[in-house]
């Protein structure tokens, strides 16, 4: 059952503000979110057949596109987490606790990106009207919606622990570790003291917060483990300001208007 209904004017005119008028009046309890100025679009089509597996695919890279968000900003990453080590009273986290720890962490950071509520904001689970949809808005909005939609297909068959293997705990001391740029941060648990290593050695692997998943070498090695991608190309849609109009009706189910 669709949650929402979405379309998009590539001229947009009043007729618009007339349509959304009459659903607020139709459906009272509607949200209406509105996309003007530069914005891109990307529309991913999951027949339902596949919904199971569509949703798994979203749900994995929802998950590692927090974490390549979180890893952006190591530091901030490590101290949220020692924060709530300290909260649970866990100074000497096990394995499966610090798991649980990282990811809440990794979710802490991610509320605090802009519209991070939005179902169609890039990493979030996208707007759901018989597809899946997702916008980015401003400067950079197609490159950066283009990135999405290459994540979707190459993150579909990836490691799903690989955030939590660039975290650890030993000797006292959270570790958070970005393999690709060779830098490990340390933070001790008890006075929060930092230790910042980086090795100059090359790396053969990029890090997960990358956009891209491995090249050269590597990529002999994706090609073999990696699943094909099980769903037909995104469209993507890109208009500059003036030009493209995206409006998203959400609503809790198709009859949630009158009675």
């Amino acid at each position: 059952m669709p949650v929402g209904v979405m379309w998009v004017n590539q001229e947009p005119t009043a007729k618009s503000n007339e349509l959304v008028k009459r659903i607020y009046e139709e459906v009272p309890s509607v949200q209406i979110h509105r996309a003007e100025g530069e914005v891109a679009l990307l529309i991913l089509p999951i027949p339902e057949i596949q919904a199971s597996e569509g949703a798994a695919l979203v749900r994995k890279a929802q998950q590692t596109w927090k974490w390549r968000t979180a890893l952006r900003t190591p530091q901030h990453l490590a101290t949220v987490l020692r924060n709530l080590c300290l909260q649970k009273k866990q100074n000497n986290p096990e394995k499966l606790v610090l798991r649980q720890l990282s990811l809440e962490a990794v979710n802490i950071l991610w509320e605090e990106q802009e519209d991070h509520r939005h179902a169609m904001t890039i990493g979030n689970t996208g707007s759901q009207h018989g597809e899946r949809s997702w916008w980015a808005r401003g400067p950079r909005c197609l490159e950066r919606i283009q990135e999405w939609e290459q994540w979707l297909q190459k993150r579909h068959s990836s490691n799903i622990d690989e955030g939590f293997d660039c975290v650890s705990f030993a000797d006292g001391m959270i570790c958070v570790e970005i393999k690709g740029e060779q830098q490990r941060l340390k933070i001790a648990m008890d006075n929060g003291d930092w230790v910042d290593t980086k090795t100059n050695e090359p790396s053969r692997r990029e890090p997960i917060a990358e956009t891209e998943a491995s090249r050269q070498g590597d990529e002999s090695l994706d090609k073999k483990t990696q699943k094909p991608y099980p769903f037909s190309k995104g469209k993507v849609w890109h208009g500059l300001p003036g030009t493209l109009e995206v409006v998203y009706a959400q609503v809790k189910g198709l009859l949630d208007g009158k009675k």
